[in-house]
């Protein structure tokens, strides 16, 4: 295969200046052989795969300068940077991804990645088509997948679902009649997979006769599921077979009954001469639907601390699997802007959704080897808490509705009366904040107290602050989609009449809506009149000038997504909530209130943090760091202190403060768990967990409930049963794309950062797909690398199979074994067997003798690397999932030399002490763990994971002696500086089994302790008497000496004040309860 790029590749004009000017002509005409298919040779190849590896950007100076050392060391036919941009532009307008530019309705000029052609090369992609799944599964209690959640499953409109099954060599649509081999007949309306076999929820169809003939009426309150063997005949063949022979016409349909005997209605779903509307826009081709994460953020897009915004759209399909669904190779770049808001150009992507809902997208789908069509749709919309606002059109954290998913109201009086709930009233979610100093009960300066007032504040009484936390830790009434539609409608009508300007603003406030993209039509509608003097006849009449300006959509784009209500399609973000959230605002207090200028503190604590056990959690702590830059940490680094914090902060702080970390610690690696094996059990302890911890908090200090965040995490249980596990929709992997899209921005001139990123990615995306070894479709009109509009999908399949699409094997031979490229595009699989066959070739000669040998580590197969002495959880039988497995110290890792293991790089058995499992540490809420000497040889199959023990310090009183100290090393080298270590003291078998440890939660969830949950109520109330006495005591000891002269006052009365009111309190509840 040959195929001619024509270009026009000129010499360097520093070539003779460096002496190395050989004769580089080409020729206008290139051709491209096959062995380096679609380049024309190996050095621009490889060029162009460097020039857009995804975290190695090169700009088109450094490039020079490659090009420059080739020459120099004397490599033949080097081409110029001008030489290489035209072959790469060539292949990119024959097989790339197009980048399509959109004038924004606000104004802005911004770029978007041709969804549809994505979704093509997703589809003809051998590493990611075969994992791809698109119908929902019943599952039962398991829950592991998006597939296997509710929302999928349930909820989802069925239009958007996958619409078609092929068995028996029929096409059975949904909303066609289908005859059953029982006999009845019935209407699919969603397919979905149990077991291995494909189910259908169907409506019965009850034949009825009129005077001239006879039809069916669809009973849509009857619905019952049918399983792929019952299936008989389809719409299609309804006619041609003998089994429907003496029934009504499949097409005869006269309406739908929405329960007995009701009033017939007419069926709108399809138009029953044709069938579904998808059967006659494939012509006999496969249906199918994906589903996508769809994600926005904002960051820098600057190398130094000056903040560049760019707002960002990246996606992920939703059908992968979910070892697969955050990998950096699985996330696509869509677009960014650091001029046009996220919701302009959300406007552009709904333009391209709209587009394949109209048509769908034609894709060769490499498994099935023939043309489908594809349907997309948007699952859910992630980002942290300040974007899920925007795109819910929610006023935000600092509004009196505070959450985008409920109606929970923040506060009825105004701030002067009430501070505490001013304060919520103003705090703002930053999420990306590091500086902000969050100081608990004892401190009122922090960044979330609202501004300072010339006016004296009225503190809240006992009574008000007790309401108002009870509403806080509970739900209110939910949001609703056409409820937020129907008020904007109603707002715009207020704006289309002149002087209701503060009409609108009240409705905001008391509603808690408000449409950023909206906001700026409306913004338009009131200066439209502004500068107008007269009367309002005048102003009207310009007002009405103005609207007929407006685009056709004024209101978000996200209200034209189909199957997307952004109140509930917006679920919790686990990433700013809980970890930017709930640790960071505890530790920042902990450091700066807690222990505060106690320096001896501040000392134990550092040395606790650099002397704990961190095996089996893979992490390695600095103390000085966590401790010194307390307002400065990153995600990791709270992940880090979640899993330690009850080992290092025992008398350090509080008991209430103690009993929340506790608490949270316990919490953390519930939300985390990535596979569920009964979701309602775990539904049910992740509630418990939930309302402890708030619960704790509360105890502690009721000033916490400032914060939405700890209100949000409430709705995290129905996210969870309708999402799937929350570490599907957390944002890691695609906070971690931020990286690849700043370095974008900096390689490039910065005129133009959406065009140019947009372009980058593109080019990105295309080396992707040929290095995976999809085949590449030619496109046989290829006029424009980046075309003005999004060509339009045709109304068939195309005729034939894309033309020039087998890739070169030169181009893949660079990737057959692993490398620094493989590594850079995600390609390499990373497992717990490396290099599997790598012995196996060697002569018998070589490998002989049966000696034994012992291994100093051991890589498990879930990743976790083990080591001599270290803890580890085994499966009790055969099973690989065990509810209590055993907790065991590795003592000996085993290998028989010449086995098939060792042939396999690994060992034939690990010799294991089983260690017993004892009663809980009550301080702790975790299990006590003691080695009792018994020994187990286990194979390796048959180790969980590893685990984290840690030495009951806190009941020994192990504390950092003068005398034992360590060495520092700095550069790698042993200096003479020493820092003090604990030294555990007592009974060193008297070990704690660290279940706050994040990675592989499920298997520690038979052996957790289960959560004894506080009453909240009375939680609420001991924090908020706590509360009110701590203000006491402030008040009377800032006035102890004017006061003096006068006796006592206050503290005592007062005092018998809160525990009076105390007691109602109790009491009340006793007789509620």
């Amino acid at each position: 295969m040959q195929l001619t790029f024509k270009f026009q590749a000129d010499d360097n004009p520093s070539d003779a200046a460096n002496g190395t000017s050989i004769n580089r002509k080409r020729s206008r005409h290139s051709i491209v052989h096959a062995e380096w298919f679609p380049w024309p040779d190996k050095i621009t190849c490889t060029l162009d795969i460097l020039m857009h590896l995804p975290h190695s950007v090169f700009s088109e100076r450094q490039m020079d300068i490659l090009l420059w050392l080739l020459r120099v060391n004397n490599v033949d036919n080097v081409p110029s940077v001008r030489s290489i941009k035209l072959i790469k532009d060539t292949i990119h307008r024959l097989c790339g991804i197009r980048s399509i530019p959109y004038d924004g309705a606000l104004g802005h000029r911004f770029y978007v990645n041709s969804l549809s052609d994505i979704i093509r090369q997703e589809m003809m992609n051998p590493r990611v088509r075969p994992l791809l799944h698109f119908y929902p599964e019943d599952a039962g209690a398991e829950l592991n997948e998006a597939r296997q959640a509710k929302y999928w499953l349930e909820e989802l409109d069925p239009e958007l679902l996958t619409p078609v099954v092929r068995l028996h060599n029929q096409d059975f649509f949904v909303f066609e009649p289908t005859l059953l081999s029982s006999g009845q007949a019935c209407i699919p309306f969603r397919w979905f997979t149990r077991g291995g076999k494909m189910y259908t929820k169907a409506w019965s169809l009850r034949p009825v006769t009129r005077e001239v003939d006879c039809g069916w009426v669809v009973e849509d309150f009857n619905s019952f599921e049918v399983l792929e063997d019952d299936l008989l005949v389809s719409f299609k063949n309804w006619d041609s077979s003998e089994a429907t022979s003496g029934l009504p016409r499949a097409y005869s349909i006269y309406g739908v009954e929405r329960e007995p005997n009701g009033e017939l209605q007419p069926w709108t779903l399809t138009d029953p001469s044709e069938g579904n509307q998808w059967r006659v826009r494939a012509s006999g081709a496969r249906v199918f639907a994906m589903p996508l994460w769809l994600y926005c953020d904002d960051t820098s897009g600057n190398l130094s601390k000056k903040w560049n915004k760019h707002n960002s759209f990246l996606f992920t399909p939703a059908g992968l699997p979910r070892a697969a669904v955050h990998k950096e190779f699985n996330v696509h770049f869509l677009c960014t802007s650091n001029i046009a808001p996220p919701l302009e150009m959300l406007d552009g992507i709904v333009d391209q959704l709209e587009e394949s809902w109209k048509q769908g997208i034609w894709a060769w789908d490499c498994v099935h080897e023939e043309y489908v069509l594809v349907i997309l749709s948007v699952l859910a919309l992630l980002g942290d808490n300040p974007m899920q606002s925007e795109m819910a059109c929610h006023i935000g954290s600092m509004g009196k509705y505070f959450c985008r998913i409920c109606k929970v109201k923040g506060h009825d009086t105004s701030a002067e009366s009430n501070p505490m709930q001013a304060a919520a009233v103003h705090a703002e979610d930053t999420d990306h904040s590091v500086g902000d100093e969050v100081s608990g009960s004892e401190s009122e300066a922090h960044t979330d107290a609202p501004p300072k007032s010339t006016r004296k504040r009225a503190k809240e009484t006992m009574e008000q602050m007790v309401t108002w936390v009870k509403q806080f830790v509970k739900i209110g009434e939910a949001r609703h989609k056409n409820e937020t539609v129907d008020e904007l409608k109603s707002m715009f009508l207020h704006a289309s009449t002149v002087g209701n300007q503060t009409q609108i603003k009240q409705r905001k406030t008391a509603t808690g809506i408000k449409d950023t993209f909206f906001e700026s039509f409306l913004n338009h509608l009131a200066e439209s009149y502004s500068k107008i003097r007269g009367g309002n006849r005048a102003k009207q009449e310009a007002l009405d000038r103005a609207k007929e300006t407006l685009p056709e959509n004024v209101t978000s784009p996200v209200w034209r997504i189909k199957g997307i209500d952004p109140h509930t399609n917006t679920p919790v973000e686990i990433l700013h909530t809980v970890l930017l959230g709930f640790v960071k605002y505890f530790w920042r207090d902990v450091v700066s209130v807690r222990i505060g200028k106690d320096k001896l503190k501040r000392e134990l604590l550092e040395t606790r943090l650099s002397s704990v056990d961190v095996s089996g959690l893979g992490l390695h702590l600095n103390g000085h760091t966590l401790v010194q830059y307390a307002g400065s940490l990153v995600g990791r680094d709270f992940r880090a202190i979640a899993q330690v914090a009850p080992f290092v902060l025992h008398d350090l702080v509080p008991k209430e403060c103690y009993d929340t970390w506790i608490a949270l610690s316990n919490l953390i690696p519930l939300i985390w768990q990535p596979e569920i094996e009964n979701s309602t059990e775990h539904l049910c302890n992740l509630t418990t967990s939930i309302n402890n911890f708030l619960a704790c908090t509360a105890r502690w200090t009721p000033r916490w409930f400032n914060k939405p965040k700890f209100h949000i995490i409430l709705h995290l249980v129905d996210h969870i049963r309708r999402f799937g596990p929350a570490a599907l929709f957390a944002t890691e992997a695609f906070e971690s794309f931020n990286a690849v899209i700043r370095a974008k921005s900096i390689h490039s001139n910065h005129r133009a950062p959406s065009r140019d990123i947009a372009y980058a990615f593109a080019h990105g995306s295309r080396i992707r797909h040929i290095l995976s070894g999809a085949r590449v479709h030619i496109r046989d009109n290829a006029n424009d690398i980046h075309s003005d509009s999004d060509s339009p999908n045709p109304a068939r399949a195309p005729d034939k199979p894309p033309e020039a699409k087998v890739v070169g094997n030169g181009p893949l031979s660079l990737i057959q074994r692993p490398n620094i490229v493989t590594e850079y595009l995600g390609l390499d699989v990373q497992t717990g067997k490396r290099f599997p066959d790598a012995l196996q070739s060697l002569p018998n000669d070589i490998l002989e003798g049966c000696n034994f040998r012992t291994c100093k580590s051991v890589m498990l197969f879930n990743g976790d690397v083990c080591k001599i002495g270290d803890w580890v959880l085994a499966a009790k039988g055969t099973q690989a999932v065990e509810r209590s497995p055993i907790v065991a110290c590795v003592r000996e890792i085993i290998q028989r030399q010449d086995s098939d293991a060792d042939k396999l790089l690994r060992p034939d058995a690990i010799l294991l002490e089983c260690g017993i499992v004892g009663e809980p540490a009550v301080s702790y809420s975790m299990p006590a763990v003691r080695a009792h000497g018994g020994f187990l040889l286990y194979p390796i199959e048959q180790i969980l994971c590893a685990a984290n023990l840690q030495h009951r310090c806190q009941a020994h009183n192990c504390k950092d002696f003068a005398s034992d100290v360590e060495f520092v090393y700095e550069e790698r080298m042993k200096s003479s500086k020493a820092k003090t270590v604990i030294r555990h003291v007592g009974d060193p078998d008297d070990l704690i089994l660290n279940t706050a440890r994040m990675h592989d939660a499920k298997h520690m969830q038979g052996l957790r302790v289960p959560v004894q949950p506080l009453d909240m109520n009375l939680a609420i109330l001991e924090g908020a008497a706590r509360e009110i006495r701590s203000r006491s005591d402030t008040t009377s000891g800032a006035s102890m000496t004017s006061s003096a002269a006068q006796g006592p006052r206050g503290r005592g009365t007062r005092g018998r004040q809160v525990n009076r009111s105390l007691q109602q309190h109790q009491s009340l509840l006793q007789v509620s309860q």
